[in-house]
Order: structure tokens, then C-alpha cells, then sequence
């Protein structure tokens, strides 16, 4: 995480596989990427945000068990 005064920034990767169904081969895996900020407004007040990417693959092969997609989530954060 980089933090100087003021503010932070962090970046993360998940990466995960696991057998989800007996009857299939193969394994579901998932990938998360997620960039997160803070910037402090004032005494106790924080702006925050994260943007996130995420790729989900089933062992399945229909399209709809296999997505991929992108999030952002932001508020305020208020510490009393």
C-alpha cells in the first residue's frame, strides 16, 4: 500500500480454483483485480474508493456460467 500524507492507494490480485460440481472435470477458477483509494477531506472524514475487475470461468462451458465483468464502489467514510 502507498500512503504518503493525505492519502492511500493499494492494489490487489485474488486468483482462486476449486472443483464445484463431482459429475464435471475440471475446476471453477475466479481472478479479482481491485484498485482501492482513500483521501482524507478533513479531521475524521475520508473519501474512498475501489474499481474492481473480476473473471469468473465455470467447468462448464455454457456461457452463462462464465463471466466477467467491472464494479466501483466509492463513499464516505466518517470516523467519530
Amino acid at each position: 500500500m502507498f500512503k504518503p500524507e493525505g492519502y492511500s492507494v493499494g492494489l490487489r490480485y485474488q486468483h482462486g480454483e476449486m472443483p464445484m460440481s463431482n459429475a464435471t472435470a475440471g475446476d471453477d477458477s475466479k481472478n479479482i483485480v481491485s484498485l482501492g483509494a482513500t483521501y482524507d477531506l478533513g479531521q475524521g472524514v475520508a473519501a474512498v474508493g475501489t474499481l474492481f475487475w473480476v473473471d469468473y470461468e465455470d467447468e462448464l462451458t455454457n456461457d452463462s456460467n462464465n463471466n466477467s465483468g467491472w464494479a466501483a464502489v466509492g463513499g464516505i467514510k466518517v470516523k467519530f
